[in-house]
């Protein structure tokens, strides 16, 4: 029916927007970590900014669980 049909999709948007703030909040609390200090020692962050956005593009297709 377009009820069950209806929350299904709320429900697997609700799961994918739970990854997504799960994914995020990690990186906000490493990068808030140590503010007294200028930079951010971060090596190899263009490999693991590359993943993280494959990984939050995965999320919003509900490629990933």
């Amino acid at each position: 029916s377009q009820t069950e049909q209806l929350t299904s999709s709320v429900e697997n948007l609700s799961e994918r927007a739970e990854l997504l703030y799960n994914a995020v909040v990690p990186l906000i609390n490493n990068l808030k970590a140590n503010p007294e200090k200028d930079y951010i020692y971060w090596p190899d962050r263009y490999d693991k900014l590359d993943a993280f956005a494959d990984k939050l593009y995965k999320i919003m297709h509900g490629e990933e669980e």
